[in-house]
């Protein structure tokens, strides 16, 4: 997640832009639609400065001689009428494309070519920006690519029309149709789809999931794999909806494809590929409740073994032990550590522990329940929380709207996980606590009711096509899951 900047700084859009800000722009376009905005604003990105940010990056750089004579006040003369405003330019296509129509002028085609690739845009210009038709659009890159496959990558469609064809459709009920136009274009047009291949994967990854069509997901890894450093793959994401769904063998696959990427082990990708295998080593330990010395030694081993020397992966043998030990221990007769503990070892400890009960008396397989138990654990920790509770787990209705709102976010396909996610962490923990006698049941009943609240604002947030509400359709459904008895049945009862 981004830090906000304490007083937000002004993203103009003037006519031309010098070189550092169409290079800041083209830097900050790298972010996600739904992250809070750069400037500090504490808006999403795409209701702020996106709209700007994409003008700035296409403008041209060339000053005209009538504002080298007087460019002085140039940014004073400038209306806030001459800026589209952030909420209205969000809702609407990004004209960036579809105005530069006549002006395409690739040195890698004929000038032919280069007119067949102009008039297209000028004949698509009406139904994508004056008057959108989704359904128009569509039908227009359907032909397109029948009759001129060779220059469909000229067209530069992949970074912004195909994203709003996504809501243009989706307001239309073809969501069907958008999602089959997305495999053609990546199965005959690979070279333009893999320049933002992680938003379109995303969507195709996310409607498997849903579909339960788990054998289409593992030929959507190759991108992720031949580009795992590109922020716009969002390799996280996908671990998240896929461990959260319970496609272990899937995160685990996915995590040895990625992992190699960076051989010094210093990015994004690796480490979070690391942190999904080493659960996969850990899960025989986990679940055979084993947490000896030689266990942890055992378990050490195998880790190393496997991610060699990622200096990114502590491999003393402390933290393994608390590991396995606050996994294998029943809630009930567990003892919490101190808060926060050593290096927030006692968060860690809790989290751990709440995984295994997930898993032992929830039925959650274990990569569910590390999603899950993280989720929690960055609650606990979230820096922006306005004071710590004199308990530490005490969940009030601010904090958890407050964490709730920050973490909501995303494109209609797969952005509704986490904050789905995050309300069934939150409902199970309070179950966790009442096992662990630090809750009781009013306690419980008081938890569920900021889940129902939480859940009704993520239903106005988020369309039916989201994968969370297709997994997830009501609340019943996402917090009910299968439940056993808090003590005397054990895991088989």
């Amino acid at each position: 997640m981004n830090t906000q900047n304490s007083e937000p700084q002004e993203s103009p859009a003037s006519p031309d832009s010098s070189p550092h800000e169409r290079d800041a722009a083209r830097i900050r376009l790298k972010l996600g639609r739904n992250d809070p905005c750069p400037c500090g604003s504490g808006k999403k990105y795409k209701k702020c400065c996106l709209p700007k940010d994409q003008i700035i990056a296409v403008r041209p750089t060339a000053i005209k001689q009538s504002e080298a004579e007087e460019p002085a006040a140039r940014s004073d003369e400038t209306s806030k009428s001459d800026v589209a405003h952030p909420d209205e330019a969000a809702d609407t296509p990004f004209p960036s494309e579809a105005e530069n129509e006549g002006d395409f002028q690739h040195p890698e085609i004929s000038d032919e070519e280069n007119r067949i690739a102009n008039e297209w845009w000028a004949q698509v210009r009406e139904h994508y920006i004056e008057k959108p038709d989704g359904g128009e659009v569509l039908c227009r890159l359907h032909a397109f690519l029948d009759g001129h496959p060779q220059l469909f990558k000229y067209l530069d469609v992949e970074d912004e029309m195909l994203l709003e064809l996504e809501s243009m459709l989706r307001k239309q009920g073809r969501s069907r149709d958008y999602l089959a136009l997305l495999r053609r274009v990546r199965l005959e047009q690979p070279e333009a789809y893999r320049r933002c291949f992680g938003w379109f994967d995303y969507a195709l990854i996310a409607d498997a999931v849903a579909r339960g069509a788990l054998a289409e997901i593992p030929p959507y890894f190759s991108f992720f794999q031949e580009k795992a450093e590109d922020d716009f793959g969002h390799l996280s994401r996908v671990f998240n909806l896929l461990a959260w769904a319970g496609c272990e063998s899937e995160v685990f696959e996915l995590a040895e494809r990625t992992l190699d990427i960076d051989p010094d082990g210093n990015n994004r990708a690796r480490d979070v590929s690391a942190k999904w295998l080493c659960l996969r080593e850990a899960l025989p330990f986990l679940s055979a409740r084993a947490c000896s010395p030689d266990d942890v030694r055992g378990l050490l081993s195998v880790q190393r073994k496997v991610l060699g020397l990622n200096p990114d992966i502590r491999d003393d043998s402390d933290w393994a032990r608390h590991q396995l030990e606050s996994a294998a221990r029943d809630a009930e007769e567990w003892k919490r550590p101190s808060l926060p503990g050593p290096g927030g070892q006692g968060y860690s400890d809790v989290m751990w522990n709440f995984a295994g009960w997930l898993v032992h008396y929830r039925g959650c397989v274990w990569v569910s329940a590390v999603c899950l138990a993280r989720l929690a654990w960055e609650h606990w920790v979230w820096p922006s929380h306005e004071s710590r509770p004199k308990h530490p787990f005490q969940m009030n209705d601010d904090s958890l709207t407050r964490y709730f709102n920050w973490c909501d976010g995303g494109d209609s396909w797969i952005g509704g996980v986490e904050p789905f996610a995050f309300i069934q962490a939150i409902a199970w923990f309070g179950d966790y606590l009442t096992a662990c006698q630090n809750g009781n049941e009013s306690n419980g009943t008081n938890v569920r009711g900021i889940c129902a609240k939480l859940h009704a604002l993520a239903l106005k947030n988020h369309s039916p096509e989201n994968a969370a509400l297709r997994l997830y359709p009501t609340l019943d459904a996402l917090i009910g899951g299968l439940k056993r008895s808090h003590a005397g049945d054990g895991p088989n009862g």
